[in-house]
């Protein structure tokens, strides 16, 4: 079977193979033997976390920072945060400090768009 990009996967399909994995591994299989029939580079992973933690363990979502989570702001997001910076100082959009510092422009972006940067990304927008 060829391996196949995860993300194209209903979450269902993506379980399935996982659990699949793990039966073929059971049933005395070489991880090498699997990852071959399989198609996959992560067979190694699976089990192991198969074993430690058991089928809890195994991943129901796919990786990335999410929908809110660790993305950059996009481009037209970027120059409204410089528009907001060089128009207005830091205590008009109800800042908590009078200047733009890292922290600040953060707090910004949050409200603004409402996913949180870190403070130390601050300088490349």
């Amino acid at each position: 079977m060829n391996a196949s990009d995860l993300r194209s996967m209903s979450k269902a399909a993506r379980h399935q193979r996982w659990v699949l994995v793990i039966r073929l591994r059971k049933a005395g299989q070489t991880l090498d033997e699997i990852a071959q029939q399989r198609g996959r580079t992560d067979v190694f992973s699976i089990c192991k976390r198969y074993e430690q933690h058991g089928a809890k363990a195994l991943p129901d979502t796919l990786g990335g920072s999410g929908l809110g989570g660790k993305r950059p702001p996009s481009a037209q997001q970027k120059v409204q945060v410089q528009k907001l910076i060089t128009e207005k100082s830091a205590d008009q959009p109800k800042m908590p400090c009078a200047l733009w510092a890292r922290c600040a422009v953060a707090q910004l972006i949050e409200q603004r768009f409402g996913f949180k940067r870190q403070v130390r990304t601050m300088g490349s927008i």
